[in-house]
């Protein structure tokens, strides 16, 4: 709708401008509130940080980039905000309607956004409900909260479904069962029977996992499944056309997933340090902070596509800047992105030591209260690594952008606790 509002008015790159200006400004103001928060409660060096964070190219470069993940990066922030605001002032009794609908608003966003997400939504929601009861408050507050944010998100996808949008391949999910089940055939064929070697064939073909499986990228094993929704080369399209693969997944191929899953349980349950293994392997560079990352990964130009993927408006679009002011511009941007501290703070790694760091103190102090708090941000980081690409860092920035607001929380009831200590 900005798109074709811009262009109506000034044209094609107008139109752009138009959703990269909407963009900025909503991303911008969600941040602004994050620092403030930060500021306000830990002072001026934590707000200055968090400041130099949000203004970095992290942030600031997918700020005026038209990318499906652009705002749910700023939701995610929105999102735990709000949940901490809620969070902190149920012992207190101190709510604040603001509080009720910026939740309300941020976690709908947040859960439509990234269809992962709605799982944090609700967990996080639960969370609400089981402080409340232990403070003895009324549920009437979350609970229609909760109602709200599920008749939105079920309605969106009744939506969906009524204007025939494909959903992605059930195998978008399935990244890591499938290496794990594929490693274990790859190392020993012969442990399956031939019922065993019929479910996994209907799933991926078994003369083709050999030469697809690649620990460190789960999207050519991925792409042996029978329906495919990613249809970014003539191949895959040809394959639909002629029926060799489907873009909506039958009653067929959903029946065969759940066998497949039921094997992959069964051999998991017999084989859990392979798959332990794999799981560990795929998620190497998650969890290694000394990995130097490219900043491509972020920085990158949009990747070029083939003509039958563009759109009719395509030819009509053109960059204002030459490609030399622009190549220049990006590695300023690169530079920047790669000086160390940065680069060490926005790897993926970092974020997720860090949480479990965090994790692991808040037990040793016995904090039940805090680790509540930080169990939305684990969950967040399970997330990113049963992705398909390891170490991949656009599928982290969304939990990075709530450490600034997590840290604080624990920071100052660390503090208030310290206090409290000490006065008595």
């Amino acid at each position: 709708m900005l798109f074709n509002l811009g262009r109506s008015l000034f044209g094609v790159n107008f139109g752009v401008f138009t959703v990269v200006i909407f963009q900025f400004i909503v991303s911008s103001l969600i941040y602004t509130f994050v620092i403030k928060y930060v500021w306000t409660k830990i002072g001026k060096i934590g707000g200055i940080i968090s400041f130099l964070l949000f203004a970095s190219p992290i942030f600031s470069s997918y700020a005026v980039t038209i990318d499906k993940s652009t705002l749910y990066y700023a939701f995610s922030a929105w999102f735990y905000l709000s949940f901490t605001k809620l969070y902190e002032n149920i012992k207190d009794k101190n709510w604040k309607y603001i509080d009720i609908i910026s939740y309300i608003i941020s976690s709908t966003l947040a859960g439509l956004f990234r269809n992962d997400a709605f799982l944090i939504v609700v967990i996080t929601t639960g969370i609400l409900i089981a402080m409340t009861l232990m403070e003895k408050q009324k549920l009437i507050f979350i609970l229609c909260s909760f109602g709200i944010i599920l008749g939105v998100h079920m309605g969106w996808n009744a939506f969906l479904n009524k204007e025939n949008v494909i959903k992605s391949s059930p195998s978008e999910a399935l990244t890591i069962p499938i290496r794990q089940l594929s490693y274990v055939y790859i190392t020993d064929p012969k442990y399956f029977n031939k019922t065993e070697l019929k479910t996994i064939n209907e799933i991926t073909n078994i003369s083709e996992i050999k030469n697809k499986y690649d620990i460190n990228n789960g999207d050519s094993l991925k792409s042996l499944y029978p329906s495919d929704t990613f249809l970014n080369s003539a191949d895959l399209i040809s394959d639909v056309v002629n029926g060799k693969k489907t873009l909506n997944t039958t009653s067929k191929e959903k029946k065969a997933t759940i066998n497949y899953l039921k094997l992959w349980l069964i051999t998991g349950l017999k084989h859990p340090c392979q798959y332990f293994r794999v799981y560990l392997e795929a998620n190497s560079r998650y969890l290694n902070p000394f990995i130097l990352y490219d900043a491509g990964l972020f920085l990158n130009y949009y990747p070029p596509m083939p003509d039958f993927l563009h759109p009719s408006w395509f030819k009509e679009y053109y960059p204002l800047f030459s490609n030399n002011v622009r190549d220049v511009s990006r590695q300023i941007l690169m530079m920047i992105a790669m000086f160390p501290p940065l680069a060490i703070i926005v790897n993926p790694a970092t974020l997720v030591w860090l949480a479990l760091i965090l994790l692991f103190m808040l037990i040793i102090w016995k904090d039940w209260r805090g680790i509540m708090f930080l169990l939305p941000l684990i969950i967040m980081c399970m997330l990113f690594t049963v992705t398909s690409i390891n170490g991949y860092t656009r599928y982290t920035i969304g939990a990075l952008a709530a450490l600034p607001i997590v840290i604080t929380y624990l920071w100052q009831r660390r503090y208030n606790s310290f206090q409290t200590r000490k006065e008595k």
